[in-house]
């Protein structure tokens, strides 16, 4: 009885981590910012399924680079608890991606596939899949390995959807 209850935490752990993850993390962007910023990407952002407080903003950093700040509240408190990104988008064989930074924990980018609604009101970002073991030691390989395998579904994780705000 007790190996059978041990056995089924262990199977519980095991599904917890195999459906949790992170999405891919290159030490590298897939390329040097070159995409000047879209003014109309500037603004607060929500999770487009989620009925919390949680908020996005994006600012201008410089010419090519975004300020992302995400604003998640602490009920308990209530206060937002803030956590910034610098991003950049690279363009791949037509396809949009962001390259996301942040000093908290990352010590690479996070890469996902942007897909933006024709008016710029709705997103959905596309993590590169964590299941991706290749590693890159620059971004021309790193841009030919997306452009190989970016229409294919389990090249990314789950999508997320935003939308504007205001």
């Amino acid at each position: 009885m007790k190996h059978q209850k041990i056995y089924h935490y262990f199977v519980l752990l095991l599904v917890l981590f195999c459906c949790t993850g992170c999405p891919y993390e290159s030490v590298i962007p897939i390329d040097s910012p070159q995409i000047p910023i879209d003014e109309t990407v500037l603004g607060k952002w929500k999770d487009a399924e989620s009925t919390n407080k949680d908020f996005y903003e994006f600012k201008k950093l410089d010419t090519y680079h975004y300020l992302i700040i995400e604003n998640t509240l602490d009920e308990a408190l209530e206060v937002y608890r803030k956590e910034e990104y610098t991003g950049h988008l690279s363009l791949v064989a037509g396809t949009l991606f962001w390259n996301l930074k942040t000093d908290k924990g990352n010590k690479g980018y996070l890469l996902y596939k942007v897909e933006f609604s024709k008016d710029k009101q709705q997103v959905a970002l596309l993590p590169l899949s964590e299941h991706i073991k290749e590693k890159f030691e620059n971004s021309k390989d790193l841009q030919a390995f997306i452009a190989k395998y970016q229409d294919l579904s389990f090249f990314y994780g789950k999508a997320m959807a935003f939308v504007r705000t205001k």
